[in-house]
């Protein structure tokens, strides 16, 4: 996902090719840290509904097993 909508203005007005290169290394190191915080993307990755059966992270449930689920 794009965290920083600006990328392209922030890149383009560097003053020399190696200030663009600074800038577009601490640009994908900031959304790389913000996408590794995401608890939608976290969230997504452990947990899982298939058929009956739902999983979260190890556990599985199978859900014909409960009358009720309070999340």
């Amino acid at each position: 996902m794009v965290w920083v909508k600006n990328r392209e203005e922030l890149l383009d007005n560097a003053t020399s090719p190696l200030t663009r290169k600074a800038r577009e290394a601490a640009i994908n190191a900031v959304e790389a840290a913000i996408n590794a915080v995401d608890p939608r993307r976290a969230v997504k990755s452990k947990v899982s509904l298939s058929g009956g059966t739902l999983r979260i992270g190890g556990l599985s449930f199978n859900l014909s097993s409960f009358k009720r689920i309070i999340v």
